[in-house]
């Protein structure tokens, strides 16, 4: 069911969106619709990447708006069924839109594409009817039936670095179309054999906007060894997002 607001409306409609974040950015103070089936999907979302916010971008939008931002002027955000948003994680940084939308996948929005090259912000919908899986950074048109897929295997690149890299340029390897970081956290058996660029190079991947994963690299020959080096993994995820891998 979609609902009608007025501008001045601050109705909290969920325990993390406010009505007022969904009024139209056209300037001018008219009323505006919201799905409720809109909010309960972007909730779930909320919780399967554990965000710690979800920026709302564009909401609702009158016709006229839709139309000057580039839309037909009788899509999806027209009807209160959409919204343009930014999640970011417990670490503060944003989470990727190839992320976002593989979660809004299985989430069952019926609309969602990635919007900008430089996939931090992501389109969801709830349409009553059919489905769209885009990529606005290759057109308006429908990319893929599966955003695993798409997003997944030969498509995505990643780099495994670690002090012996030196200090690295974290803008230069997004700019260079890196997908995701595999960062040494240490070696051997004792915590302090710590990798000695992993928090610079974990912050430096995370403030650039690279999902990241860590490694402890061991050198076990045996089980008693294994679980000796397993001590050391927590050091990979101090104080650090949950959702990046970690490995022995």
């Amino acid at each position: 069911m979609n609902k009608k607001y007025e501008f001045s409306d601050t109705t909290q409609l969920s325990p993390h969106f406010n009505a007022k974040e969904f009024r139209c950015k056209c300037g001018k103070e008219h009323e505006f619709m919201i799905s409720n089936e809109l909010i309960e999907k972007l909730e779930k979302l909320y919780a399967a990447l554990n965000c710690s916010k979800i920026i709302v971008t564009s909401g609702f939008r009158c016709s006229a708006h839709d139309k000057t931002v580039g839309g037909s002027g009788t899509g999806q955000h027209t009807l209160g069924n959409a919204a343009d948003i930014c999640c970011y994680g417990q670490d503060g940084q944003p989470i990727s839109s190839k992320v976002v939308c593989c979660k809004a996948q299985d989430i069952g929005f019926r609309g969602i594409a990635n919007i900008t090259a430089a996939y931090q912000y992501t389109h969801v919908d709830v349409r009553p009817n059919g489905k769209w899986y885009g990529d606005e950074v290759h057109g308006n048109s429908t990319v893929t039936d599966d955003f695993y897929k798409y997003f997944g295997g030969e498509d995505m690149k990643g780099i495994d670095v670690s002090v012996h890299n030196g200090d690295i340029d974290w803008g230069k390897v997004k700019a260079d179309g890196i997908d995701f970081a595999i960062i040494r956290a240490g070696f051997g058996r004792l915590e302090k054999q710590k990798d000695e660029k992993f928090e610079q190079n974990y912050a430096g991947a995370k403030s650039a906007g690279i999902p990241v994963g860590a490694y402890w690299y061991s050198y076990a020959m045996t089980p008693g060894g294994s679980r000796t080096g397993s001590r050391c993994v927590p050091v990979c995820y101090q104080g650090k997002a949950v959702r990046d891998a970690c490995v022995l």
